[in-house]
């Protein structure tokens, strides 16, 4: 139709995208997933008093779990859901087109100046 341009090729470039984003967040939920720490890794050691065992290293131990199960469904959540936007951006550049197909057929079918509905206009009087 004349009067604006479609736009649907931007929406299919941008598609692609989220499947790159997928890949980095399979690799990062990878690596979180084998991030666990024992205890023994928030043991405190200072140079005068050899192993601080009152900064209670459970505790921090998890602290460290809660935030890195967290991350964990993040991502998971993410590895689900960037593959879903990817293709409905695809979805709805079709279906753009798609709209814009049937408008611009619509209008030709309505808008015919050869129709009954429609003489032209005959020359000046």
């Amino acid at each position: 139709m004349p009067g604006y341009e479609v736009i649907s090729s931007a929406v299919r470039a941008e598609a692609p995208k989220w499947d790159e984003f997928t890949e980095v967040v399979k690799s990062t939920l990878t690596f979180i997933q084998g991030a666990t720490l024992d205890t023994s890794a928030f043991f405190v050691l200072t140079p005068t008093a050899g192993i601080e065992i009152n900064l209670a290293p459970e505790t921090h131990q998890r602290a460290y779990e809660k935030v890195r199960a967290y991350m964990e469904s993040v991502l998971q959540g993410a590895e689900r859901e960037f593959p879903q936007i990817g293709d409905a951006l695809i979805k709805a550049a079709n279906k753009y087109d798609e709209a814009e197909e049937e408008v611009e057929f619509d209008l030709n079918e309505i808008w015919n100046i050869e129709n009954d509905y429609h003489k032209p206009a005959k020359g000046p009087r």
